[in-house]
């Protein structure tokens, strides 16, 4: 089932306390550690749902399963959780 672009974006930026750079033809999201980039994804501008295809590359990009990356969209995870997803993934 598809994700509405908007709602993932929110997710990235607020939830998951991601980065942006709007300067090409994709949003890219990043993600630090200590002041490094240790993950990234992007959406395209244009956007308004994200295929179930393209939930799996982003899920990947960020070190998640499908279904794990769904849980932060769906709010079913914190923020708490992904910050320490982020770290142990680093480590």
């Amino acid at each position: 089932m598809p994700l509405d672009a908007r709602a993932v974006a929110q997710v990235l930026l607020g939830k998951m306390k991601g980065d942006e750079d709007r300067r090409r033809d994709h949003v890219f999201y990043f993600f630090q550690v200590d002041g490094r980039v240790v993950m990234r994804t992007k959406i395209s501008h244009g956007a308004r749902e994200i295929a179930d295809s393209l939930v799996g590359m982003m899920a990947r990009q960020l070190k998640l399963s499908g279904s794990e990356f769904r849980a932060y969209v769906d709010c079913s995870k914190s923020a708490d959780e992904f910050e320490r997803h982020l770290r142990e993934s680093t480590s």
